[in-house]
């Protein structure tokens, strides 16, 4: 029973007393678009928030529902001009860290064998030893997502 609560409105612990849901939910999407959380994830929590909403199929809990991206569940709650501020301070950010690592470690650094090599293309050496360069990506709070290259090496 606590729990439901709590899904439902977060602020529940709150000494002075739970906040209005409409601010509840204004939070936590400005939040959700600081630490990029994913859509789905962020989408999920929010229809928990307004799930009378959603039941009594209400307006907000229409657009909610029908709402496919991030950018859509902002403009529900005008919250389109920070979740484009929180973009490009992400682009921003990633291209600061893509030119400091081309400076301080080069492409050879990540992955030895890319500057011979083209992407996805396969030695395999004479103990049947596949090599490949792989690029994996990560995503990580204030940063919309960072490539880095490896070589991995697949035994046959």
């Amino acid at each position: 029973m606590l729990a439901r609560a709590a899904q439902w409105n977060p602020s529940v612990f709150r000494k002075e007393g739970p906040l209005p849901i409409g601010e509840v939910v204004c939070q936590y999407l400005r939040l959700a678009i600081d630490y990029d959380n994913p859509y789905s994830n962020t989408k999920f929590c929010v229809s928990r928030m307004l799930h009378t909403e959603v039941e009594r199929g209400t307006a907000i809990g229409t657009s909610l529902m029908s709402a496919h991206s991030m950018k859509e569940l902002c403009k529900i709650w005008d919250l389109e001009s920070h979740l484009e501020e929180a973009e490009r301070r992400r682009t921003d950010r990633t291209d600061q860290l893509s030119l400091q690592e081309q400076k301080e470690l080069g492409v050879a650094s990540f992955c030895p064998s890319a500057a011979k090599k083209r992407r996805m293309e396969v030695e395999v050496s004479e103990e049947g030893v596949m090599e490949l360069c792989v690029q994996f990506y990560m995503s990580v709070p204030g940063c919309s997502s960072i490539a880095f290259t490896i070589d991995q090496y697949v035994y046959t």
